[in-house]
């Protein structure tokens, strides 16, 4: 009789897997050995191909989205706040471009915004208003939203201070 042979792995997540196999003159255990490691492989190439599709398939998925126009040679920093509940994205939109944010649930959101130009002074302001993000049976939104900034300050939104500006509630 032939002495056990002791086979060992070590598999990507650092476990040890350890398999003792013991070899006799049946020829047929070699074959289920086999056959029994193609199924445990078929199954974790399975298991790693719904892995590495699953992000594919969220991206693919209807999403709600707010696309920010910065329509001014201002660099702006808008962040999206939740309304009730804290910041939930901060956008950094360079002059002349447009940046989008996607959301995957219905909310209420307002945002504070931060325009910035070299050599000036700095602007903050904050929505007046809140603006809801649909993202459920009812379909999804599509929003944009375009930042025309000036150094006069304007009126849209209310004037508020770097240290408000940089609250994240």
């Amino acid at each position: 009789m032939r002495q056990p042979l002791r086979v060992e792995r070590q598999q990507s997540d650092s476990t040890l897997f350890i398999l003792c196999l013991y070899l006799t003159t049946n020829p047929h255990s070699w074959e289920f050995l086999c056959e029994r490691h193609l199924i445990v492989m078929r199954n974790k190439l399975f298991l790693l191909s719904c892995l590495l599709l699953l992000p594919l398939c969220i991206l693919k998925a209807e999403q709600a989205s707010l696309s920010v126009t910065n329509s001014s040679n201002y660099t702006l920093t808008v962040k999206i706040m939740k309304y009730g509940g804290g910041l939930y994205r901060t956008l950094y939109i360079p002059a002349k471009e447009t940046r989008t944010a996607y959301f995957s649930s219905t909310g209420w959101f307002y945002t504070k915004t931060k325009a910035e130009k070299s050599m000036s002074t700095t602007l903050y302001k904050k929505d007046e208003e809140c603006f809801e993000i649909v993202c459920d049976h009812r379909g999804y939104s599509q929003a944009t939203m375009t930042y025309y900034v000036s150094e006069y300050g304007g009126n849209a939104g209310e004037s508020i201070s770097k240290a408000e500006f940089e609250k994240d509630n």
